[in-house]
């Protein structure tokens, strides 16, 4: 037998042994078994396959996003389903209504009430988006400022959507209660750009991101004005989730020279918003896909590669999975693993160290089950001969005990034959022969001395 050969015996002896010891103690195992499962249910190791996202209306920059990080799920083996609503308000009743199963939307910054924004966590804000207040070039006296807007028709987009909240809350800084202009028109955004273009609005009013399509297209119609909010570093200063934004003079488009004149906005953020019960692995791959999607965007403009996803709107309380992502960035098993193994190992790697710390000495101590198995069938043997041994030193038994006692030996010899031998336990096996044979010696020779006498 050569070196392989013997190894190869070993391990196949040491299955057999693991074998037998689970048969024996298949009760603790069950026990063991139910204790680590429900162990593992409790720290929810595995993210779910299938999530759906509020993304707003499908013309807007939302849904275009929310595209995006449908492909970027994809990739990773997770189905990211869209819901269309009217706005802001809408994606987070539809997100709070457990009935829909959504678990994720898209918020403009500011927009939910704080009772509202409570029952949500927030993974950060991943772009900027202005405050666009339109008006039609043919106006008679023109819009300067937000207290002008009061004297003409204005469309907010629809009563769900962001942008009547932060309208409402600009307008509310300068005295003016929104409620009582009377030319103010809700509906949809499609529906207020239609009416707007066709003359029944003087005023289109609209928070979106840059690359929004129905911005894009009012910026460069030349029968439409953007309207620049001189005073926009104080509206900054006065609600903690706004923004003062630039655009610089011919930035939009140097050929055509827009906009012929530089232009100040006021900008809120957009945000993740999500269930509180959302698996973390499905939380650190949204901001994963939000950091990446928001390096290699070609539609940036006022935010600076690499800006976003930030926490910077304090209006609702921060995930705990996206306050360690900021301050300790992607978990390294991520850079190498799929998102699903790498959040395992993530929130596993407690147990799993200790399994190791508890493993480890004992694989130091050369741990050899087959051979302790060995010998624990063959102690009942050895007690029982040496029950035997101090029987025949401390008494004289008749000659029908020896007989019978001789029987016993007899029987415990086959018993040990009868029992596998593992591998490197042969010496202990013809010890134990050694032994029954030698009290079956002590045990005849008696019973040939009663015999003779």
């Amino acid at each position: 037998m050569n070196t392989f050969s013997y190894l190869k015996l070993i391990f196949k002896e040491e299955l057999l042994a693991i074998k037998e010891l689970l048969v024996e103690q298949r009760w603790l195992i069950v026990l063991l078994i139910v204790f680590l499962g429900s162990l593992i249910y409790y720290l929810n190791p595995f993210p779910p396959r299938t999530i759906s996202i509020a993304a707003g209306d499908k013309n807007g920059a939302y849904w275009k996003t929310a595209e995006a990080y449908a492909q970027y799920f994809h990739e990773n083996g997770v189905e990211l389903k869209i819901v269309e609503a009217a706005g802001s308000i809408e994606d987070a009743n539809l997100l709070e209504d457990s009935g829909r199963n959504i678990q994720v939307a898209f918020v403009q910054g500011g927009a939910l009430d704080s009772k509202l924004a409570e029952k949500f966590y927030s993974l950060g804000s991943i772009a900027y988006e202005p405050m666009w207040v339109f008006y039609r070039k043919e106006l008679i006296n023109a819009p300067n400022n937000l207290t002008d807007l009061t004297k003409f028709r204005i469309g907010v987009g629809p009563k769900l959507g962001g942008t009547q909240k932060l309208f409402h809350d600009a307008m509310q800084l300068n005295g003016i209660d929104v409620n009582a202009i009377a030319g103010i028109s809700y509906s949809s955004y499609q529906k207020n750009l239609e009416d707007f273009l066709s003359g029944k609005l003087d005023v289109l009013i609209k928070v979106a991101a840059y690359h929004d399509q129905s911005i894009q297209t009012l910026l460069r119609d030349r029968n439409v004005r953007l309207m620049s909010i001189s005073d926009s570093d104080a509206y900054q200063k006065n609600l903690p989730y706004l923004y003062s934004l630039k655009i610089p003079r011919n930035s939009i488009d140097i050929e055509r020279g827009i906009p012929n004149a530089p232009i100040s906005l006021i900008a809120t953020t957009s945000s993740i918003i999500i269930n509180k019960s959302l698996h973390p692995d499905i939380q650190m791959l949204l901001l994963v896909a939000s950091r990446d999607l928001q390096r290699s965007s070609q539609y940036l403009f006022f935010a600076s590669r690499g800006e976003f996803p930030a926490y910077v709107d304090p209006t609702i309380e921060a995930s705990p999975t996206a306050l360690h992502y900021y301050d300790y960035g992607v978990p390294p098993g991520m850079r190498y693993l799929p998102f699903w193994l790498a959040g395992f190992i993530n929130r596993m790697w407690i147990l799993i160290l200790s399994i190791i710390a508890f493993t480890y000495p004992l694989a130091k101590l050369n741990f050899q089950l087959r051979e302790i198995r060995y010998r624990i069938k063959h102690r009942r043997l050895y007690e029982e001969l040496l029950e035997t041994e101090l029987f025949l030193c401390e008494n004289d038994p008749p000659i029908a005990e020896l007989k019978r006692m001789a029987g016993r030996l007899k029987h415990l010899n086959r018993e040990a034959i009868q029992i596998r031998v593992p591998v490197g336990s042969e010496v202990e096996y013809f010890n134990l022969l050694q032994a029954i044979e030698l009290l079956r010696s002590k045990t005849n020779e008696k019973i040939d001395s009663i015999s003779c006498s």
